[in-house]
């Protein structure tokens, strides 16, 4: 899964691979401990979840780091959609009066002559 350039790529990799390290090894625990069937998932994730939490802040920390430049760098959605609106408004007001009148009135902004 691709996420955005390599530095996202690896952090989401390095993350990604630790979460399911520790799935896998709190999993083994478990089971050695006698755990079998759905009661050794559901507690292995459980379990997974609150070691990840601890263990695996820094490369959380890393990979929010990268994520969240990733979005200040495109800026908020809002200033992306106003950027988008006034970008088609003015192209919108560039091409106005290229338009044939067919319904036979005046458009709004036109004065009639006197």
């Amino acid at each position: 899964m691709r996420v955005g350039g390599t530095g996202a790529t690896r952090a989401f990799a390095v993350y990604s691979l630790a979460r399911l390290g520790v799935f896998v090894g709190v999993a083994a625990a478990l089971f050695l401990a006698g755990l079998r069937g759905p009661l050794l998932v559901l507690a292995a994730l459980l379990g997974s979840s609150l070691v990840s939490y601890v263990l695996l802040a820094p490369q959380r920390a890393a990979l929010a780091a990268v994520l969240g430049g990733r979005s200040r760098r495109r800026g908020t959605l809002s200033q992306r959609i106003a950027a988008s609106a006034a970008a088609e408004d003015a192209y919108v007001d560039s091409h106005q009066d290229d338009r044939p009148d067919v319904t036979g009135t005046k458009r709004t902004g036109e004065h009639q002559g006197d």
